[in-house]
C-alpha cells in the first residue's frame, strides 16, 4: 500500500508539473514584448484564457521573467 501511494504521489507530480512548448515559449515571448495581443497569444497556442493565463504564470515563475 505504501508504495501505491508513493507512486501515486510521484505520477500526480509529473502530471501537474506543466510541459512547456518551444512553441509556446515563443508564443509567450511575443505577448510578453507586445508583439501580440493575449486573444491572439491564446489562439496561436490553442488554449482558453484561464489556462493560458495558468501557463504564463507557471512559466514566469520557472524562467524568472528570463525569455
Amino acid at each position: 500500500m505504501k508504495e501505491l501511494t508513493r507512486l501515486c504521489k510521484t505520477a500526480f507530480n509529473l502530471v501537474d508539473r506543466p510541459f512547456f512548448s518551444e512553441e509556446f515559449k515563443e508564443v509567450y515571448r511575443k505577448w510578453k514584448v507586445k508583439e501580440l495581443a493575449a486573444v491572439e497569444a491564446m489562439k496561436e497556442a490553442g488554449v482558453k484564457k484561464a489556462s493560458f493565463y495558468k501557463l504564463v504564470k507557471a512559466l514566469a515563475e520557472e524562467t524568472g521573467n528570463l525569455l
